[in-house]
């Protein structure tokens, strides 16, 4: 398995994605490719993951839209796109798992010719009060509510891999994992406090990012 992580001090909280699962399975079996924030560090990147053999699955990690996925960036170096849409057959033969804001219309402006095996993706994910819109501003999102979602995604992508990792799963099984996992959670949001305006929120976030998400 590998991991495509630019370095983007807005999406440090997924780190701990990269580090549980590799203390939980090994370097060896977890690769994890960083892409720089320059652009020397992006065509390295992308050479790693040109020799990345067909099966694989890839799990990226980062900014994306509905034309790219994107690379490292930091206060001296803004982000570019890594991969864009018509070049996406990188990713030909492999699983890919696209933690990244509007990766499902990604995935459904490619999927005719990307050659993937199958991939997951997923609407807006929110994990900045920056990105929160007005309507979920007025629904009671804030900075703490923001907080829980993070922390939420982390443990539903260490969960969902370490399912089917421990028990040797096809890649399909992660959609039907995250499904359980996300009503699961939800439940478990709402019977906490149902009068609790962060409650309240949160499950709204992750009803959303359950039926943002797409299997193709």
């Amino acid at each position: 398995m590998y991991i495509i992580f630019p370095i983007d001090d807005s999406t440090n909280f997924l780190q701990v994605i990269a580090d549980t699962l590799i203390d939980k399975f090994g370097a060896a079996d977890i690769h994890v490719i960083r892409v720089d924030h320059s652009d020397e560090g992006y065509s390295e990147s992308l050479k790693e993951i040109e020799n990345i053999a067909s099966d694989e699955t890839i799990l990226f990690m980062g900014h994306g839209q509905e034309n790219c996925l994107y690379g490292g960036e930091s206060k001296t170096f803004d982000k570019k796109p890594l991969i864009k849409n018509r070049e996406i057959e990188i990713f030909a033969g492999k699983n890919v798992f696209l933690l990244a804001c509007d990766s499902n219309a990604y995935l459904r402006s490619t999927f005719k010719f990307s050659k993937v095996t199958a991939s997951i993706g997923f609407g807006g994910l929110p994990t900045d009060i920056g990105e929160v819109k007005k309507r979920l501003l007025e629904q009671g999102v804030n900075d703490a509510v923001i907080e829980r979602f993070k922390l939420a995604i982390t443990q539903l992508v260490v969960d969902g891999f370490s399912y089917i990792l421990e028990n040797n799963l096809p890649f399909h099984k992660l959609s039907d994992y995250f499904m359980l996992y996300l009503n699961k959670m939800i439940s478990n949001v709402v019977l906490a406090g149902k009068e609790d305006f962060e409650n309240r929120a949160l499950a709204d976030l992750l009803f959303k990012m359950k039926s943002e998400m797409v299997f193709i």
